[in-house]
């Protein structure tokens, strides 16, 4: 399932950056690092690693439109012996950036796909979630190099999981001027 929706996620990307008419078209390729915050996440959950694919879709001279989705992994700390989980999250947010000579602002909603995968003395269990998840994000491009970090947020129930991500990504121009 997650395969079909990183691949839908793809070509929905690339058929609609080769068929727009104005700005600045790129899809940026990048790694990601993901610092949990809250109380009870940053007692538990280590630091995450993932990657990203973003559609960026120009309206006008320093305006884009953005898709993004990627995919987090989270250990775990301070758990009792025997004891494993791990915590993934799958993004699928739109927004909006704005460009300023190189930094930009963007912030962005969407889904978080979020599962957890506990394991326990030869036992496992994974439970799934489908999330509103919102994100609100700072930058700097130089050379197509793309530097930036975002507080993320999903909200559920009972709960939320937020986190500080740092990216490095590669905006690769498509189409577009």
């Amino acid at each position: 399932m997650r395969k079909a929706f990183l691949a839908l996620a793809v070509g929905i990307v690339v058929s609609l950056a080769a068929s727009a008419q104005s700005g600045s078209n790129q899809i940026g390729i990048g790694a990601e690092a993901g610092i949990p915050t809250g109380k009870d996440a940053s007692e538990t959950t280590k630091i995450g690693l993932g990657g990203s694919l973003k559609g960026l879709f120009g309206i006008g001279n320093a305006g884009q439109i953005t898709l993004t989705t990627g995919y987090m992994s989270f250990g775990s700390k301070n758990l009792p012996d025997g004891f494993k989980s791990t915590l993934n999250i799958i993004p699928a947010m739109a927004g909006y950036r704005q460009n300023f000579s190189g930094f930009y602002v963007e912030p962005q909603a969407g889904v978080g796909f979020i599962s957890e995968k506990d394991k326990f003395q030869g036992e496992s269990e994974t439970v799934s979630v489908t999330k509103f998840t919102w994100a609100a994000g700072i930058g700097y491009v130089i050379s197509n190099v793309d530097i930036g970090a975002r507080y993320q947020r999903s909200e559920f129930k009972g709960g939320s999981i937020s986190l500080i991500g740092i990216k490095i990504a590669y905006n690769i121009p498509v189409g577009g001027k």
